[in-house]
């Protein structure tokens, strides 16, 4: 394709600081990101979302055409470096191979979480978001897509299989946490910028919470869907209801030990074959 189109791309995992990698590009002079974060192309099909997991997860496709996602990428000023983070690109059994087809020397950037703690995490998104109401032994039933989605090795074998491993560059949510700036450094000069740059650590990203009234947060959760909000709504009360959403939340409540135990042990083949393709340690995982 001739067409301007991204260098690179982050392809997730979700709820493992896919949304601070985007903010530090976003900052960084050389990089022009999307404005759009999700923008999901490469997992769309008109038939529908085709998981690896065989079911069709929550997602918002605001961008469905190629030419409106070259469009986006032409609007970067000369000698930037281009990108986009959609998570839902790991799990997608299409994605993969739709990227290479359209880019073929693309740079695929994964983070990675513990997988029983990011599965938990996701499971207060659904909470909040108002996806679902199950309980939290319900919610992380072997078979659920917060649980499938920390079968890292799965998802992540197909890009192995399609480009290089200089290609990919796999970072951890727990080294991301404990020293941002040597991550970040990783990351820059990954995608070929200047890496001593230095985004705003302090600054949070996409922290969330957990409903104190349930029975609220699914009201506010219900109008604040992007889909109908696009549209419909004036920013005034799109920013009127963030608020009132975000004021219902409390702390994260506590992780069942024994659940996240056996969760722990259930990733634990995953984890080795994991391993073994990243040629990274996640000894760390085990506790």
């Amino acid at each position: 394709m001739t067409e301007k189109m991204p260098e690179f791309i982050i392809i997730g995992a979700a709820k493992s600081g896919t949304t601070a990698l985007y903010e530090y590009l976003v900052e960084h002079p050389d990089v022009f990101m999307s404005p759009i974060k999700e923008i999901n192309f490469f997992a769309w099909d008109s038939s529908g979302v085709k998981s690896i997991f065989g079911n069709k997860p929550n997602n918002y496709f605001p961008v469905k055409s190629i030419s409106k996602y070259q469009g986006i990428f032409a609007k970067a000023k000369a000698g930037k470096v281009c990108g986009e983070a959609s998570p839902l690109y790991l799990e997608s059994a299409t994605a993969a191979k739709k990227i290479h087809e359209a880019i073929p020397n693309a740079k695929i950037i994964v983070i990675l979480r513990n997988p029983a703690d990011r599965a938990f995490s996701d499971y207060c998104m659904q909470i909040r978001h108002s996806y679902t109401e199950k309980s939290v032994e319900e919610g992380l039933a072997p078979d659920s897509h917060s649980v499938q989605g920390g079968n890292y090795y799965t998802m992540l074998k197909q890009y192995y299989d399609i480009f290089p491993s200089e290609n990919i560059l796999v970072l951890k949510f727990e080294d991301l946490k404990n020293n941002p700036g040597k991550q970040a450094q990783k990351l820059f000069g990954f995608i070929g910028v200047n890496d001593t740059f230095l985004p705003d650590f302090d600054k949070r990203h996409n922290t969330g919470g957990y409903p104190r009234n349930m029975f609220i947060n699914k009201i506010l959760a219900v109008a604040s869907r992007r889909e109908t909000m696009k549209w419909l709504t004036p920013n005034w009360l799109v920013q009127f209801i963030k608020r009132r959403r975000e004021g219902n939340w409390a702390d994260l409540p506590e992780f069942p030990p024994e659940l996240r135990f056996q969760l722990v042990d259930s990733y634990k083949d995953e984890v080795v074959k994991l391993s073994q393709l990243s040629g990274l340690n996640f000894e760390e995982w085990e506790k």
